[in-house]
């Protein structure tokens, strides 16, 4: 599925859309330590670039977006370190990077895309250096179809053309990389009261020990060249 036109609308159009994902990219930037040179890829709102300058980190970025790569590379001044691009061919040189950040990503990605997303990021990481990422946890597909009412299409309203299961990620980042972790994690949006955020913390852990599902919760993985 292409999918250019929906990333177009959300990063140039509706870009208050990424605002909550404040809180889970700052944790993916607190993962590096100060100095290290890190990709992220999928620009979305800038969010990720924001927290990892205010950590110490030297970001660089890669979107297929053109508008949105213009964008985070003025406003943040990050000029030829934000490019345009796709995950299956990284226009950096092999071992450039500490870090690769991929959030929101591998579930737009099909089964070739995918091992070549996974590969590339593998050749542009430094030996030992670390991939960290998100995907939702426990995706109901069929919950975020829409169709297009001009030609019948139906499509996933945020462009997902997979949904991932904790065993078949670690199986999948296993191909290409060691260390493999993938763990759930439930992110409150930043603007949400503190004592709101250790309440839905405390709900989650208690439906996980229960042997219930919470929608909303992703998947973080983290694995090393």
């Amino acid at each position: 599925m292409k999918q250019d036109k929906i990333w177009e609308h959300f990063q140039t159009s509706a870009p208050g859309v990424f605002d909550q994902s404040r809180t889970r990219l700052r944790y993916l930037a607190g993962l590096f330590p100060a100095g290290a040179r890190v990709l992220n890829i999928g620009i979305g709102g800038g969010i990720f670039e924001e927290e990892a300058l205010r950590r110490g980190l030297e970001v660089h970025s890669l979107d297929p977006v053109e508008a949105a790569v213009r964008s985070v590379a003025v406003r943040l001044g990050l000029g030829e370190r934000a490019r345009q691009g796709v995950c299956q061919d990284i226009p950096f040189p092999d071992g450039a990077f500490d870090g690769v950040v991929l959030s929101e990503v591998l579930e737009h990605l099909e089964d070739d895309d995918l091992d070549k997303a996974l590969d590339e990021v593998r050749r542009v990481l430094r030996p030992h250096g670390m991939l960290v990422g998100t995907v939702p946890a426990h995706e109901d597909m069929g919950k975020d179809e829409v169709v297009c009412p001009e030609c019948g299409h139906r499509f996933h309203r945020w462009g997902h053309v997979r949904a991932f299961e904790e065993r078949d990620l670690a199986r999948r980042l296993g191909r290409f990389f060691r260390h493999v972790e993938v763990r759930e994690r439930k992110f409150v949006a930043r603007t949400t009261h503190e004592a709101v955020g250790m309440a839905a913390e405390f709900l989650r852990r208690l439906l996980h020990a229960l042997g219930k599902r919470m929608y909303g919760v992703n998947y973080v993985f983290t694995a090393r060249r």
